[in-house]
């Protein structure tokens, strides 16, 4: 009886370690004009139930209707990071609506960085004046 509880204990804290696979850390401060805000720094904890990830450095030109990422095996995309490169162009990443018009949900101008959760499997981007680098991490859900 000793080694079956011994076993079920086990495999019980295999299942915590399966978990939590992705940690994010955010937090921000503003102040301007005698307005100052701040978030600490919090962490939070998801799971991850698919395996692939991709990293890529893609060029973005300004194609109307915003151009595909690439996302390898990535098949339900999930949790992403996005750099603009460039240092003077600004790029929207977005998705198509149901008429196949670009619809951007994030704009990043030159330097910046964003994280966020994508709603949608077929990620696009399109650069709002010259071709950038955007520089990116997705995330199987």
């Amino acid at each position: 009886m000793k080694r079956l509880i011994a076993f079920v204990l086990l495999v019980g804290m295999a299942a915590v370690y399966a978990a939590d696979e992705l940690q994010l850390t955010a937090g921000w401060q503003y102040n301007k004009n005698g307005r100052k805000r701040i978030l600490a720094p919090i962490s939070s904890n998801y799971d991850v139930s698919g395996n692939a990830v991709i990293e890529n450095v893609q060029s973005i030109a300004t194609n109307a209707g915003g151009e595909a990422l690439v996302l390898g095996d990535v098949t339900a995309p999930g949790f992403a990071w996005f750099y603009n490169t460039s240092t003077n162009d600004q790029v929207q990443i977005g998705c198509y609506d149901v008429n196949t018009n670009f619809v951007a949900f994030l704009k990043l101008k030159a330097g910046e960085k964003a994280a966020c959760f994508l709603n949608t499997t077929a990620p696009r981007a399109m650069s709002l004046t010259n071709a950038v680098r955007l520089d990116y991490v997705i995330v199987d859900r």
